[in-house]
């Protein structure tokens, strides 16, 4: 997996993440400021991945993600619901899932309007990050769960990634990934965001 840092080659303000090929990567300073509060930003001693400040801050704020994500992922399931208890009864499968999908993408950009809202990202690739980190829990979570847990066949999952025969579920995953990015980009041009 080329590319993947694993642990820091030495501690301190220049220590680098080695990546699992062993050539240098990224500094750790330089990954983790984007979760550092000004204050922590100008200790540089402080940025080993040991230090208790630096990393309770990072826990703090991932926890702000993974919870939106699991509200995310409430609605994504009420909304699922709503298709397969009302509409869906009473419209062809690929019409009710065109529709549902639509209507996933407006009202998870009402969830992430809201979380961007409260808990604005500190720049344009906090919020590129987090948009990614939604997505991919969101692929991850589709695999494992409906595949370990209600059985379903990977081919049949796979299936929902099919443009091509109208399934249009990959829709809800790019927006996941550019919504946060989109809306913080509102929130600094746009005086109704602020």
């Amino acid at each position: 997996m080329h590319g993947v840092p694993s642990v820091p080659a030495r501690l301190g303000n220049s220590s680098y993440l080695r990546r699992i090929d062993g050539s240098q990567g990224v500094r750790v300073k330089d990954a983790l400021s984007p979760y550092l509060t000004p204050a922590t930003r100008k200790k540089p001693a402080c940025l080993s991945l040991l230090c208790l400040p630096v990393f309770m801050e990072l826990v703090v704020t991932m926890w702000k993600y993974l919870i939106a994500w699991l509200v995310m992922l409430l609605v994504s399931v009420a909304n699922g619901a709503l298709r397969d208890f009302t509409y869906g009864k009473h419209m062809h499968e690929l019409a009710a899932h065109q529709l549902s999908t639509i209507s996933s993408v407006v009202l998870l950009g009402l969830v992430i309007l809201s979380f961007v809202r409260i808990y604005p990202p500190s720049s344009g690739r906090e919020a590129v990050l987090i948009g990614l980190l939604w997505m991919a829990l969101t692929v991850a979570f589709e695999f494992i769960f409906f595949h370990y847990v209600t059985g379903h066949a990977w081919a049949e999952l796979l299936a929902n990634y099919n443009v091509l025969q109208g399934r249009v579920w990959v829709v809800v995953l790019v927006w996941l990934a550019i919504a946060p990015y989109i809306f913080y980009r509102l929130r600094l041009n746009g005086p109704r965001y602020k």
